[in-house]
């Protein structure tokens, strides 16, 4: 993560926590899938900013409406299993 992607990772922390409502992972083909929604207004930043933050660290992400329209969700991966827990820790939670 750049420092500027830092800053502003520090700043959505601070007004708009980007942890999900929901955090599923689930075993898919040679490694995992993450899934995490989250739910509400703000709902749809915090994925973009989350499917960004992933972007930059070369893993992709497919995104969903959820809730019927008053959520966002993430599909990530499939990863390797040894990279879910960085993953979670540096991007999604």
């Amino acid at each position: 993560m750049t420092a500027a992607e830092t800053a502003f990772r520090a700043e959505v922390d601070e007004y708009c926590a980007v942890r999900p409502e929901r955090l599923n992972v689930t075993p898919a083909g040679d490694g995992y899938e993450i899934h995490v929604q989250w739910a509400g207004q703000d709902s749809v930043l915090r994925a973009v900013f989350v499917r960004r933050v992933l972007a930059h660290a070369g893993v992709e992400a497919h995104p969903t409406s959820a809730e019927g329209g008053r959520g966002w969700a993430l599909s990530i991966g499939p990863v390797p299993a040894d990279r879910v827990g960085e993953l979670i820790e540096s991007c999604v939670w």
